[in-house]
C-alpha cells in the first residue's frame, strides 16, 4: 500500500505495521466524526424546516392534478 493508493485529501494517514508474517503499510483513519461547525447549520436547517411547514400547511388546499375523462 503507497500513499499514492489514495487521494491527497484522503483522511488519514499510512503508517508501517509489524505482524509475525512482516511489516507492511496499513491506512490509518482520521477518528471520526470530522469536527463540524455546527453554526453553518442552524440558518439552513432552520429555513427547511420553515419551508416543509408551509408545504404542509397548503398541501391540502392544492387539490388532484390527475385529469379524469368523461
Amino acid at each position: 500500500m503507497e500513499r499514492d493508493d489514495f487521494d491527497e485529501t484522503a483522511p488519514g494517514e499510512i503508517i508501517p505495521t509489524t505482524t509475525p508474517k512482516g511489516t507492511y503499510s496499513a491506512f490509518r483513519p482520521d477518528p471520526l466524526p470530522p469536527s463540524t461547525d455546527t453554526e453553518q447549520l442552524i440558518t439552513p436547517l432552520a429555513e427547511a424546516t420553515q419551508a416543509l411547514g408551509r408545504l404542509h400547511g397548503i398541501g391540502p388546499r392544492v387539490g388532484s392534478r390527475e385529469i379524469h375523462a368523461n
